[in-house]
């Protein structure tokens, strides 16, 4: 199994959580997509990038949390708004 598709499985598995009636479901997000945000974007942005994302609509969430690309294109986005 790729790391997109672990990532994607895993992130499945999160998907319930992520309801308007769940007060800890952004937390629960970026401790998840955290580790994958450094990846792509470096140490220094990731916890802002990281902030960014769960700040997004829970539909954004959840297509983020189910396609590792989707989550690649979301952290660029943030890059981009940062100007990094």
């Amino acid at each position: 199994m790729t790391p997109k598709q672990q990532y994607a499985q895993k992130g499945i598995f999160l998907l319930p959580a992520v309801v308007k009636g769940n007060p800890n479901y952004k937390n629960q997000v970026g401790e998840y997509i955290f580790e994958y945000v450094e990846k792509i974007a470096g140490d220094q942005p990731a916890p802002k990038i990281t902030g960014m994302l769960i700040d997004l609509p829970i539909e954004e969430i959840q297509g983020y949390l189910q396609d590792f690309s989707k989550l690649e294109e979301k952290v660029r986005e943030a890059q981009t708004l940062l100007g990094n």
